[in-house]
């Protein structure tokens, strides 16, 4: 896999990008007017900044970066390529969910 093949998901997955600063801001919003300002712990509601982006198996994608890592929740993984869409967004995907077209 290189920049610039075409790639398809091998199976449903998830791609990882950033949030952006309307999406945070309605995630505060939601988490206040639902469970308040902390959870039962007592800690402050913090999301990571990434949003999950389902990917059906069969999506055509285009490679931007073929070996990067991701930013999962809290933490960087290895194993990420990074893709674009249909849609024009830069996603990391995983390779394992990955076949040339």
């Amino acid at each position: 896999m290189r920049k610039g093949n075409l790639v398809t998901t091998t199976r449903p997955t998830n791609g990882h990008r950033p949030m952006t600063r309307a999406e945070s801001e309605a995630w505060y919003t939601n988490a206040y007017t639902n469970w308040g300002p902390h959870n039962c712990a007592g800690e402050s509601w913090v999301h990571s900044g990434v949003m999950d982006v389902p990917l059906a198996a069969g999506t055509q994608l285009m490679v931007i970066r073929a070996r990067c890592s991701a930013r999962t929740g809290w933490c960087e993984r290895p194993g990420y390529a990074e893709v674009v869409g249909a849609d024009g967004v830069p996603l990391k995907v995983p390779r394992a969910a990955l076949a040339l077209a």
